[in-house]
């Protein structure tokens, strides 16, 4: 049996095992599309609860911003195709995890109600376009986003910021101890600088981009429209820019101070964005921010 790290998030599900990693974005469409890719393959189609969903983008893709996202149909489907694209079978185990925020109560006591809830999520029988079952998992293990990291960072005394699409992470860690009273997460990731970017571009359009053209420009910093390229690239810096000013300025209050640790850490897919508006000198991206809770995750199951 094998373990696998996963990282649900709400931009891309990444997943790491023993001999790799991968990610695909989170991109799904409701119902059953029947649709013909590349060399004539089929778009992958699940169902689940009742409901019927198609892997990847369009017109009509799902947002990922809501409450109970990681408890959802929408994302068990794309994590099960996250897994099952890189070889997942039945009994391996999973290990997933839950922001900060959720992982943990006011008081500093494991949130069980909402563990317990990701794991019932994940346990919940998916089918395959064939309605046939997907392997199901032999045990599901849930840690905190943003400390999984710390299984695979070699650090000692360090403040990590953990910034994904939707959500960031802020931890301080020091003698071996994770400290709660600086430890917390907000609301506020990439998915905030891409809708920044939606306000500064509007006016350049007659009518408003489709969600699935900022997300294409957002990522390339231009785009084609109606046969007409635009670069947006000044628009897209501008809107990475007062975003990240933003998360350092929530991240500060929840660290209280960054004098006292070695390092500030940055992981996550929102981490490359921030290090030009670093306030701090001492501040480094991980070696593979993007992986960084999904390896640690996987190495908490090992």
């Amino acid at each position: 049996m094998e373990a696998w790290g996963l990282d649900d998030g709400f931009g891309e599900i990444k997943v790491a095992w023993a001999n790799g990693k991968g990610a695909i974005p989170s991109l799904v469409r409701p119902g059953a599309r029947l649709e013909l890719g590349k060399d004539g393959q089929e778009n992958a189609i699940y169902h689940t609860e009742g409901q019927s969903f198609t892997m990847g983008g369009g017109v009509d893709t799902l947002n990922t911003r809501f409450d109970g996202y990681e408890r959802s149909a929408m994302n068990r489907v794309m994590s099960f195709h996250a897994l099952l694209s890189h070889g997942f079978a039945e009994g391996d185990t999973i290990v997933t995890g839950l922001p900060v925020r959720l992982y943990f109560r006011s008081d500093g006591s494991i949130n069980k109600e909402a563990v317990a809830a990701r794991k019932i999520s994940l346990q919940v029988e998916v089918l395959d376009a064939d309605k046939k079952p997907l392997p199901k998992p032999g045990k599901i293990k849930v840690v905190a986003q943003g400390l999984a990291a710390l299984m695979a960072l070699d650090c000692g005394s360090a403040a990590i910021l953990d910034v994904g699409a939707r959500t960031m992470d802020a931890t301080v860690f020091q003698d071996g101890r994770i400290l709660m009273d600086r430890t917390g997460g907000r609301n506020l990731g990439v998915l905030d600088m891409q809708a920044r970017f939606a306000e500064r571009i509007a006016g350049q359009f007659a009518y408003p981009l489709e969600s699935h053209l900022v997300y294409r420009a957002f990522r390339d910093g231009r785009i084609k429209v109606m046969g007409k390229e635009y670069d947006l690239a000044e628009d897209r810096q501008a809107a990475i820019q007062d975003v990240s000013l933003n998360i350092w300025q929530e991240a500060a209050s929840i660290f209280k101070t960054v004098q006292d640790v070695d390092t500030v850490v940055l992981i996550g897919g929102g981490a490359s964005f921030l290090m030009e508006s670093s306030p701090w000198p001492h501040v480094q991206v991980a070696d593979d921010p993007v992986f960084a809770n999904a390896q640690g995750m996987l190495a908490y199951g090992l």
